[in-house]
């Protein structure tokens, strides 16, 4: 180095004037030292830096001249293979060197001395700083990869970005790849293997931090090669595109919504012209995207709202921001139509309005629903009459304006009679067209002001406001009788319909709709009672009866388990032998304080409660084993008959039931014999009566004449007998009607190759009668009534 002068060059250093130029020149602050720490040299720069002349510096330790704040620079490593650099940085006073040192050797490996490039680096650290903080901005890190020595070096943002610490990351490939997610680690590695191949790195993934969080980033990079086109470099740059992607997300699902909600939708410029609408915009109102765009809002504009209106809505918006409520719209094709519509004004960021959306819903469905709602709330939909909830809500209505005026109020309950039967033969939709008919035709006969209802199945009520007698109510009724007794055509049946009518009066038979209601009931019951088509006003014998009836039906429901139940049977005789050919099984129930209490008694309450199934499957097993027990006793088989109402034959478990009973009874099925009434004969029944017959049980219609059957549809069925109902041989042979009746009945089914049994026969002439016209076989009194089954045997033995 030379001295401050520059005259001349010092001997025994390798510098030689022209590199002392150089050196004085370069940018470096340039000392020497020897093995011990002291300067040999120093240039210009570097002695500025420490404010020492060279006088002052030569020959003193290093450290002193030019003390750095963390201790004295390091030394150089020695090395046996000569010169070998060594790189620090550090910071003095606020300003920030990297110092390069070096040490030199002879040829024998000797230590000479070390040299040391110090570079000012402050204004690159800031540079640096100023990067880091705009990669941060940006969220954009930048990384450079060495292939060969597989050392990945991250910016500080890079860091930030996957939530790594520096210390802790590995710095290699594969410490990269275990921070990209699982699902997405295979596309990476794919797309760097293409990046090798010359194609651009170009991709997004997702990556997981270590507190198991996620994010999105989008990294570029490109490959350096050496001369032989071997990759050995790749840098490029990462950026947290989370946020980004998630507000993509959310305007693509914006959009769908937008396209695909089922609510309309409109926007408007701040003038309230018409910019966008979806599809559901033209599916409701009809207007396509063509005939709004450009056009007001007053295109929608029903005219069933005034200028005030739509004055209070604009001021609602200008206050609140936005406006929401039913109003009327026009759709193109000129229908008016309700929808719910909210109105929301859209500002700037100076709060300026510059849109207006409005989403509407078409209430037109809800409104026709909620009406039809209403309709069946009160009416029923059948008949169209008041139901039970309207009817009682007038009849108290009624009872208020009778105690204000003094008056009287009619209640009439009135049930169509042998309704049921006819809607088991015909059919549901031929007793829909009876009810119909029946609503219409009491309608016909009552004053405006007064009330007919339909609380369920057959039953009607009736209310007659201001009567002034029980005359003008009897009155009434047999106007309703005759208009209910005109012949009805029903497909190929002529059909009359009668009624059993109850009547309570107000205030004489109760204050409130509920007891009016239950007395008018019980008279109706006292009416059927009587053989129907007629009526009864109630009395306090009724109220008897009808709570009877309601202790009956709550004993009915313990009289199974309490084995309350018995059968007993009536024989079957062959009217051309004289030889009991079988016998039909009949329940009886013994109550413990009521005693025998007959069938017509409880077997409706049976099939009205449901209780009729688990009845009807016990009478069937234990008269399945009175039979098998009958046979072993008897010298000839003897047929069992067994009842089936038609609400067993409605129940999907009946034919496993019986199935199960028939398997296991141990009576051959030939012995077995079904009763079903003309009413069972609905077609669902066909397929399960058919199905017995299979199995070789026989089938019988029981009661017959009673119904409305015909021969056309007797033959559909699988019936092996006819049962000609007692009514109809009670009077024989001096009724001719009740004989004309008995003698079709026989030759109708000797037509069809069925058997007949009279049932009910008490006298020898009712049974010549029927032995005169074929009829095969009988059960009455006149043989025997029902009994027990030890009655029975001793019965049998003694014939």
């Amino acid at each position: 180095m030379s001295q401050a002068s520059g005259g001349d060059c010092r001997p025994g250093l390798p510098i030689n004037c022209l590199w002392h130029a150089a050196l004085e020149a370069a940018p470096y602050l340039l000392f020497l030292h020897d093995a011990d720490g002291r300067l040999l040299a120093a240039n210009q720069a570097y002695l500025r830096s420490a404010g020492m002349s060279e006088r002052q510096a030569l020959g003193q330790p290093y450290w002193k001249v030019f003390p750095r704040r963390q201790g004295a620079l390091p030394g150089c490593r020695h090395s046996q293979k000569g010169l070998q650099a060594y790189t620090d940085e550090f910071d003095v006073e606020g300003r920030g060197f990297r110092s390069d040192a070096y040490a030199v050797r002879d040829e024998a490996g000797r230590y000479l001395y070390s040299i040391h490039l110090m570079t000012d680096i402050t204004a690159e650290r800031q540079a640096q700083r100023r990067l880091s903080e705009a990669q941060r901005i940006a969220r954009l890190g930048s990384w450079e990869w060495d292939i060969r020595d597989d050392r990945l070096h991250w910016s500080e943002e890079i860091y930030r970005i996957f939530g790594l610490d520096p210390n802790g990351f590995g710095a290699s490939y594969e410490a990269f790849l275990r921070a990209v997610h699982p699902e997405d680690r295979e596309r990476v590695e794919r797309s760097v293997k293409d990046a090798m191949e010359g194609r651009p790195y170009d991709i997004e993934h997702r990556i997981v931090r270590p507190d198991g969080s996620e994010c999105i980033v989008a990294e570029r990079g490109e490959v350096s090669r050496d001369a032989e086109g071997k990759p050995i470099r790749m840098m490029g740059t990462v950026q947290d595109i989370t946020e980004r992607m998630h507000a993509e997300a959310a305007l693509r699902q914006a959009g769908a919504m937008f396209e695909s909600t089922g609510e309309g939708v409109l926007v408007t410029d701040a003038r309230g012209r018409i910019v966008r609408v979806n599809p559901a915009f033209t599916r409701i109102t009809g207007y396509s995207e063509q005939d709004a765009i450009g056009k007001t809002t007053d295109l929608l504009k029903s005219g069933k709202h005034d200028d005030r209106f739509y004055r209070d809505m604009w001021e609602a918006i200008e206050s609140q921001g936005y406006w929401e409520d039913e109003i009327w719209n026009r759709r193109k094709s000129g229908d008016v139509y309700p929808e719910w519509l909210r109105i929301s004004a859209v500002y700037d960021e100076h709060g300026k309005v510059i849109s207006y959306v409005g989403i509407f819903s078409d209430l037109s469905r809800i409104k026709e629903s909620q009406e039809q709602l209403d309709f069946l709330a009160h009416y029923d939909p059948l008949t169209g009459l008041p139901n039970r909830l309207l009817f009682m809500a007038r009849l108290e209505h009624a009872l208020q304006s009778a105690r204000r005026n003094e008056r009287q109020v009619a209640l009439l309950f009135l049930d169509l009679d042998r309704f049921k039967n006819l809607n088991e033969t015909l059919g549901h939709s031929a007793g829909d067209v009876l009810l119909m008919e029946a609503a219409e035709r009491l309608r016909e006969v009552v004053r405006e002001e007064d009330t007919v209802a339909r609380l369920g199945g057959d039953e009607f009520t009736l209310v007659l406001e201001n009567v002034s007698d029980l005359i003008d109510v009897a009155g009434v009724v047999r106007k309703l009788q005759r208009a209910l007794c005109r012949p009805l055509q029903i497909e190929d049946h002529e059909l009359v319909i009668s009624a059993s009518v109850g009547v309570s009066l107000y205030p004489r038979d109760g204050e409130d709709p509920d007891t009016l209601v239950k007395h008018a009931e019980a008279a109706m019951y006292e009416a059927k009672r009587q053989g129907g088509n007629g009526y009864a006003y109630y009395t306090e014998e009724l109220t008897r009866i009808a709570m009877e009836r309601f202790s009956l039906e709550a004993s009915l429901h313990q009289a199974l388990e309490r084995q309350e139940f018995e059968l007993h049977y009536q024989p079957q005789v062959e009217l051309a032998t004289g030889r009991v050919s079988g016998v039909e099984a009949l329940v009886r129930w013994r109550h413990p304080k009521l005693g025998l209490i007959p069938p017509d008694r409880f077997i409706p309450l049976a099939e009205e409660t449901g209780l009729i199934i688990p009845l009807g499957e016990w009478v069937l097993r234990t008269a399945c084993a009175m039979g098998l027990r009958l046979q072993r006793m008897y010298s000839q088989p003897l047929q069992v008959a067994v009842n089936l109402s038609g609400r067993q034959l409605a129940d999907p478990g009946l034919k496993q039931t019986l199935s199960d009973v028939f398997a296991h009874c141990g009576l051959p099925h030939s012995l077995i014999e079904l009763e079903v009434t003309e009413g069972a004969l609905i077609p669902e029944a066909f397929d399960l009566l058919c199905y017995f017959r299979s199995l070789g049980v026989k089938i019988a219609i029981d009661d017959f004449g009673t119904g409305y059957s015909s021969l056309a549809r007797i033959r559909q069925f699988p019936i092996d007998r006819l049962k000609i109902d007692r009514s109809f041989v009670q009077n024989i042979p001096d009724s001719s009607d009740d004989a004309s009746i008995a003698k079709a009945i026989i030759m109708m089914a000797h037509s069809l190759n069925l058997e007949v049994v009279a049932e009910g026969v008490e006298t020898e002439a009712q049974l010549e009668f029927l032995r005169e016209h074929g009829c095969e076989q009988i059960q009455g009194y006149f043989f025997s009534r029902p009994l027990p089954e030890e009655e029975l045997s001793a019965w049998l033995m003694g014939k």
